[in-house]
């Protein structure tokens, strides 16, 4: 082989494995930049709409997203082992509302109708983004029309109303709601009118896998205390063996609830929560 073809060889190898270097840097960052643009959603706030007909509203908050994604709201009406497209009872699209916290607009995708029955129905609720076959899905929420006018009615730790009018159509809602479910033989043990506080279970879970809840006055709660706990606030009402468990109780705004614990558990307190620009959470 003569020099001049040796040379030639050599710089065609030369160039060859600098395209291959070029392709994987272009492949690197390629992938990089897939990796940056993921889309991500969550609920921004929830709300309830009290004109026509009662609706649950979520605005929800998105990143990444294109207009080629899809966006919406998955639900249940009963928990899931896996909240999920496949095993969602519903999804929700967007109907071109949108609502305004400060110079932020969020789309509102809304979720109805609700009769005067299912005021205490628990609502199960997860956004999610759809790019090119693939979701992508914000946190489990729950939420109910009695969360929102406990909210409202300041039984929670939620900013209240301070309209009045408001104040005596929610109290005639829980009343009428009551009523409705006693007519309908609609979930009877858990009535609208019924008295109920929210309760935070520090390292525990409620039945339906949430760690929070609206608690029924004289509820039994299946909780562990631990043996350090502070119990400033609580009443002992009667003691405790290896085989008969602790009863505690609290009073808030009024309710009295009933705690057994088991030796060696795990406690609770209340949730804190955080406003949104309507005051609900």
């Amino acid at each position: 082989m003569s020099k001049s073809k040796r040379l030639l060889m050599i710089v065609a190898l030369g160039v060859m494995c600098l395209l291959m270097g070029v392709g994987v840097i272009t492949t690197k960052v390629t992938r990089t930049q897939a990796v940056e643009t993921t889309p991500s959603v969550e609920v921004q706030a929830k709300n309830l709409a009290l004109d026509d007909d009662v609706r649950v509203k979520f605005a929800l908050k998105t990143t990444n997203t294109k207009e080629s994604d899809q966006v919406g709201v998955l639900t249940w009406s009963t928990p899931q082992e896996d909240y999920t497209y496949e095993t969602a009872q519903n999804t929700v699209t967007y109907t071109n509302e949108m609502m305004t916290s400060g110079v932020v607009s969020y789309p509102v995708y809304t979720v109805g109708n609700y009769a005067s029955k299912m005021m205490t129905d628990v609502l199960y609720a997860r956004a999610f983004v759809c790019r090119e076959g693939v979701y992508y899905y914000g946190q489990v929420e729950k939420y109910s029309i009695l969360e929102y006018v406990y909210n409202k009615l300041g039984r929670t730790d939620a900013k209240p109303t301070t309209n009045t009018k408001l104040i005596d159509l929610l109290n005639t809602m829980l009343e009428y709601g009551g009523l409705a479910q006693k007519y309908f033989n609609y979930k009877t043990e858990t009535l609208a009118s019924d008295k109920y506080a929210f309760l935070k279970i520090e390292g525990a879970k409620f039945s339906d896998g949430f760690n929070y809840g609206f608690v029924k006055e004289g509820a039994i709660i299946d909780v562990e205390l631990p043996e350090n706990m502070d119990m400033s606030g609580y009443t002992l009402v009667e003691q405790a063996t290896c085989e008969t468990p602790a009863k505690y109780s609290y009073t808030r705004n009024d309710v009295q609830i009933f705690l057994y614990a088991q030796p060696l558990a795990i406690g609770h307190s209340y949730g804190e929560w955080q406003d949104n620009s309507d005051g609900t959470h």
